[in-house]
């Protein structure tokens, strides 16, 4: 389905409101369609609505459509065969809770369902960083997720 709308303002002022509209009925209509809700609903917000020339500032269509099923991808599991050992890059210093301690650093591309990764570490990746404190654990979920909660 494709919905209209507008954004609509006093002359002057700087605040718009989104009117909802009807294509058909703008056509055979005019422009009282947008104006008239535009009042009704500045009434209805501000107690009061102008007599002043209104401006249209935006104008578009909305498409909706029915959304396509989506699985989300699942990880490999890490089984007994690729610990997480496997994703372990390096370490690095750090200063965590108040002094100096060493970080083991993971790539996140390498990380497989149920790996399981104590703090303090870093996981990497091209567009983040994940931070697990010291006296955490990430345990990675069949997504791929990292779910990070205080060590028991």
């Amino acid at each position: 389905s494709v919905t209209y709308q507008a954004d609509i303002r006093y002359s002057g002022q700087g605040l718009t409101l989104t009117v909802d509209f009807d294509l058909k009925r703008l056509k055979s209509k005019g422009l009282s369609v947008i104006g008239d809700p535009f009042d009704d609903m500045h009434r209805q917000l501000f107690t009061f609505a102008l007599d002043a020339d209104k401006e249209i500032v935006n104008v578009r269509a909305v498409a909706q459509g029915k959304s396509a099923e989506i699985d989300a991808k699942k990880v490999t599991s890490s089984g007994s065969r690729t610990p997480v050992a496997a994703a372990k890059i390096g370490t690095s210093k750090v200063f965590m809770d108040g002094k100096n301690m060493e970080a083991n650093l993971y790539r996140r591309d390498q990380l497989k369902a149920g790996n399981k990764i104590d703090g303090p570490a870093i996981v990497l990746e091209m567009d983040s960083t994940t931070v697990i404190l010291s006296g955490h654990t990430g345990n990675v979920d069949k997504f791929g997720n990292i779910l990070i909660a205080p060590s028991a």
